[in-house]
């Protein structure tokens, strides 16, 4: 089968001359020139009389079986015969292969700009040379800075959401076409005038989804009077349970009761051993340290001085949200340990009967638990066993069940949930909580009247997103005010300055789910640059990357 190399080398209105293999430094050298009778002047299009002389073009192409390759074009130089046009002297262009000024064929620009929208400068460096393509990180990001944004056609469903330069410091702005699902423009920031003139120089968007922001409420009221507000369900649970979780911060102690594990049931040999001097309870630890104590009533000083949230989180070198929240308390929250994951859950059981059989030594029960399925490591054993320990006032280790000295009976019971915990678990749907969870539920309820009004009300409005049905907003929102209970009031002011948006965020099939998804995308892509790169390259790479 006969097969023409000039279908390889795409050698259209192009004459190949010879291809010759450098042995010395492995290129392989392409040797063409024009076979148009007359070029045409770039600029008025008017065929040159003549040629003035030509010279050399050097361009590098798309590599041949690892070898580089390099093209070599004899290029006329002509001058332009039209009197008028301001180009005296011109060389023929090679449209096809690449463009005026370039070093490098059209086709392999085009491979180099892929790799660097994925990878970025060094990555797509080091995946260039094990191509054999020779690029610098430099020219790799000036290739994709020049890409043009893809033009935005007409958005009718738009969201909105903010991302971080720096994390509570400066926020830009993403912009996602719902019904095209890609990025569709990234502001550089996340005022509301700049909000309102995109959307001024884009009209036609009739929905927009967005967070709680307000300045992104102002922004489309400004910029598009007539869209439709959607507020985000997810936004919405995460601003209840944070009510929730303020609402049930004042009441710790009473919580700390509701929750307390019940006393251990003791036999004869654990009384004898629980009695005597050497296992002794260890001292608790102070449910608040005094550093946080310090803090907590630092604030308050400073609060009750005129100082603003921002000026004091500035001073103690702490986040604006942690000063609100313990500005807004009367004392300062317990620090309540954390439980462990629910890797070690189910073999508890297992490690208490060992630990009452008299095997203290931690090492071995990870070894045991491990034939069994664990597949943690040793240290969450050994942390596991250590609290055992510490919980229960026993002191020292015993690696057998010799009875030559006493044993101290250790419950299963259930470790006190954290106040988040509790948070969450009283938005999560009913049927999707476990026999745990509904356990908590009900001592919430029984914990005294305020606990159980948030814990009511909070179940009502999670249940009206989830059922997507606005109807007995109303109702609620004045339930929540009329409660008194601070948490829930300030959430229902909330929720009743963005009242419309709310509604439609129940009753619309629209989210910012997908707005979400892209600003994780948009975390991956500058994280692998760094956090060094500019809001143009960085602008650059999303909108030029597929969806």
């Amino acid at each position: 089968m006969d097969f023409d190399l000039r279908a390889l080398l795409t050698l259209d209105g192009l004459h190949l001359d010879q291809i010759v293999l450098d042995e010395q430094s492995g290129l392989i050298v392409v040797e063409v020139h024009s076979t148009t009778p007359t070029p045409h002047c770039p600029q008025c299009g008017t065929p040159a009389g003549r040629t003035r002389s030509t010279y050399t073009r050097t361009l590098a192409d798309l590599p041949w079986g690892g070898r580089r390759v390099v093209w070599r074009l004899r290029v006329r130089r002509c001058p332009c015969l039209c009197p008028s046009c301001p180009q005296r002297i011109f060389a023929e262009r090679f449209k096809t292969l690449t463009v005026p000024f370039a070093r490098r064929t059209s086709r392999l620009a085009e491979s180099l700009r892929a790799i660097g929208l994925a990878l970025g400068g060094r990555g797509g460096e080091r995946l260039a040379e094990r191509c054999s393509l020779v690029v610098g990180r430099k020219a790799l990001l000036t290739l994709v800075r020049r890409v043009p944004p893809p033009p935005v056609a007409a958005v009718r469903v738009l969201g909105m959401d903010d991302w971080a330069y720096r994390k509570g410091q400066t926020y830009g702005t993403i912009l996602v076409d719902h019904e095209a699902r890609r990025v569709v423009d990234l502001l550089p920031d996340r005022k509301p005038n700049t909000v309102a003139a995109w959307l001024h120089a884009h009209p036609g968007v009739q929905i927009v989804t967005r967070d709680r922001a307000v300045v992104y409420a102002d922004g489309i009221r400004q910029g598009a009077p007539e869209a439709m507000q959607v507020a985000d369900r997810w936004h919405l649970l995460k601003n209840l349970s944070e009510a929730v979780l303020r609402g049930l911060l004042g009441h710790s102690e009473d919580l700390k009761v509701a929750f307390a594990e019940p006393p251990p049931e003791v036999g004869e040999s654990s009384a004898s051993a629980l009695d005597s001097p050497e296992m002794s309870p260890t001292p608790s630890r102070p449910d608040v340290s005094p550093h946080k104590q310090a803090q907590f009533d630092r604030i308050h000083a400073l609060r009750a001085g005129g100082r603003t949230f921002r000026s004091i989180a500035f001073e103690l070198q702490l986040s604006r949200n942690t000063v609100k929240k313990y500005a807004r308390l009367d004392r300062c929250p317990e620090q309540v340990r954390c439980p462990r994951g629910q890797a070690i859950a189910a073999f508890e059981s297992y490690l208490v009967e060992r630990f009452n059989a008299g095997q203290r030594n931690a090492r071995r029960l990870w070894e045991e638990v491990c034939t069994q399925g664990f597949t943690g490591s040793a240290s969450v054993v050994r942390h596991y066993m250590a609290d055992v320990r510490r919980q229960h006032g026993v002191k020292g280790r015993r690696n057998d069940g010799s009875p030559d000295r006493p044993q101290a009976v250790v419950p299963t019971g259930v470790r006190r949930p954290t106040l988040t915990m509790l948070a969450f678990t009283v938005i999560r749907a009913p049927e999707k909580r476990s026999d745990r969870e509904r356990d908590w539920v009900d001592k919430l309820m029984q914990t005294n009247s305020e606990v159980a009004s948030v814990t009511t009300l909070a179940q009502q409005f999670a249940d009206m997103v989830r059922r997507r049905d606005p109807s007995e907003l109303g109702t609620w929102l004045k339930a929540a005010t009329d409660s008194g209970i601070a948490a829930l009031k300030g959430f229902a002011q909330g929720v009743w300055s963005d009242l419309e948006a709310v509604r439609e965020g129940m009753r619309q099939a629209w989210s910012n789910g997908r707005v979400e998804g892209y600003v994780n995308k948009l975390k991956l892509v500058k994280r692998q640059m760094y956090g060094r790169a500019k809001f143009d390259l960085l602008r650059a790479r999303l909108l030029a990357a597929p969806g």
